[in-house]
C-alpha cells in the first residue's frame, strides 16, 4: 500500500514540475491541451482495459425517476420561507 502512495505522489509532484518546466519552452494553451489529450488517452485505456475485464450486467431494476427529479423538491424547501410573496 505504502508504494502505491508513493508512486500517486511520484506522479502527483511531476505534473507540477512537468508544467514548470514545460513553460519555458511552451505556451500555456499547447501545455493544457498535451495534457488534455494525454489525460484522454489513459482515460480511453482504463475504460477498455475495465470493459475487457467487466463483471456481467446487473439484472435491471424497476424503473426510477430521475435524481434531479427526485432530489428538487428537497432543495427547494428550505428556501422556501424566504422567496418574494409577490404583490400585496
Amino acid at each position: 500500500m505504502r508504494t502505491r502512495y508513493l508512486l500517486l505522489t511520484a506522479i502527483w509532484g511531476a505534473s507540477f514540475l512537468l508544467i514548470k518546466v514545460g513553460l519555458e519552452a511552451l505556451a500555456p494553451l499547447q501545455i493544457v491541451l498535451g495534457r488534455l489529450v494525454f489525460g484522454a488517452l489513459a482515460l480511453i485505456v482504463v475504460v477498455a482495459v475495465g470493459r475487457a475485464t467487466a463483471r456481467p450486467a446487473m439484472p435491471a431494476r424497476p424503473r426510477r425517476a430521475p435524481t434531479a427529479v427526485r432530489t428538487a423538491p428537497s432543495s427547494l424547501v428550505p428556501s422556501w420561507p424566504s422567496w418574494p410573496r409577490g404583490p400585496s
